[in-house]
């Protein structure tokens, strides 16, 4: 008798296979777009991180006729310059929080612009007539 129990206890589950295929579908579908839904939410959290001293990214385009530098100082700090070609881009990656004395010349020494700029979040900066 107890080893009929025992006979019947495991056939007893694999006689017995429900069709749940489709449920179970169903429920990993529910569990991938949640997981996918988390990743978006994430991501945007660590984009809104306003406590870092740094930024991702500070680029300049040039819109001018003439090949253009682009020079950044700000106190202590090393001197950051980009020289940008006609109708180009360039950026500097990794830039401190900071109010930044720049200048924008020619290469015939001639300045095109000269004044501060609050460097407080990545940002393209576009030099045009």
């Amino acid at each position: 008798m107890k080893l009929k129990t025992i006979i019947i206890a495991f056939l007893f589950p694999v006689l017995s296979f429900a069709q749940s295929d489709g449920f179970d579908k169903a429920l990993k579908a529910g569990e991938i777009l949640v997981n996918g839904l988390s990743v978006f939410k994430s991501g945007k959290s660590q984009n809104n991180n306003d406590s870092s001293s740094t930024i991702e990214s500070l680029c300049v385009s040039n819109k001018l006729n003439e090949k253009t530098t682009f020079r950044l100082t700000s106190g202590d700090r090393e001197d950051k310059e980009l020289v940008i070609p006609p109708n180009g881009k360039e950026c500097l990656y990794k830039l401190d929080k900071d109010v930044w004395q720049y200048s924008v010349t020619f290469p015939n020494g001639e300045v095109y612009k000269k004044g501060e700029y609050n460097v407080k979040e990545s940002e393209t900066i576009v030099l045009k007539e």
